[in-house]
């Protein structure tokens, strides 16, 4: 048996879609459910994560790629990969907070070369660099409150 989501995550949960009556992007979806994670393509793993399926399984195999190649070109342009790694809800990282590690990490060791390769003129590469300043901002923030309750003399004193 192929190693694909299904095996891991049980049969379909939604509608099965039919030729007729469905979007092309439910009929991909459904199908690379199905599909052995080895068949998959970068633009396969990137419009999984972007759909919501198999994220516990696709976003470990994103950070693995990313951690070789920041900027990876799954299909439409210089770092899409990171990009649908980081549009990932806040929700996601709270409960994967070896992840979300890993991937402020491959952040802070390739800033220069993510900002370097950025052009700002590109509406992508002005989004990721968003994408990028709101992921970094989320960690430091939440550092910032928990070293502020940590450390303040009223939560030790009163």
């Amino acid at each position: 048996m192929k190693n694909s989501l299904q095996t891991y995550l049980g049969a379909w949960a939604g509608v099965i879609p039919s030729k007729d009556n469905s979007s092309s992007i439910e009929q991909r979806a459904y199908r690379l459910y199905y599909l052995g994670l080895e068949s998959f393509d970068y633009d396969d793993i990137r419009f999984m994560i972007g759909q919501r399926l198999g994220l516990k399984l696709l976003v470990p195999i994103a950070i693995d790629l990313l951690e070789k190649e920041p900027l990876l070109e799954a299909n439409y342009y210089e770092g899409d990969l990171l990009s649908a790694v980081l549009k990932l809800p806040e929700n996601f990282w709270n409960y994967q907070p070896m992840l979300k590690d890993r991937v402020s990490t491959l952040l802070e060791s390739n800033m220069i070369l993510i900002e370097q390769s950025l052009d700002l003129r590109m509406e992508a590469d002005r989004e990721l660099k968003k994408l990028v300043e709101e992921f970094k901002e989320k960690l430091s923030f939440k550092e910032g409150f928990i070293r502020k309750l940590l450390f303040s003399s009223s939560y030790f004193y009163s």
